[in-house]
């Protein structure tokens, strides 16, 4: 049997540590995002970026941690920048 390494990065230990912080298992915290179980664990485990998901389902995943979307916003000071 051939385990496959967890790519975890920034984001996915960020959405780690704030769901255990905050008591929920990650069936909770998928449920009242709206989304199934496997979704969830692709943004905890690193294998998808929540700063590259659908908009609405960031934002869901954010409203239940209770964190802020700019945390996973990593160009903002060169968006910011561009507009000028």
């Amino acid at each position: 049997m051939t385990i496959m390494k967890s790519p975890m990065g920034k984001e996915a230990e960020i959405l780690r540590n704030k769901r255990l912080e905050s008591g929920l298992s990650q069936m909770e915290v998928a449920v009242s995002a709206g989304l199934v179980l496997q979704q969830y664990q692709r943004f905890e485990y690193g294998y998808q970026k929540l700063s590259n998901a659908n908009m609405i389902t960031a934002l869901r995943i954010c409203a239940v941690l209770r964190l802020d979307p700019y945390e996973f916003v990593t160009d903002i000071e060169n968006l910011s920048e561009s507009d000028n």
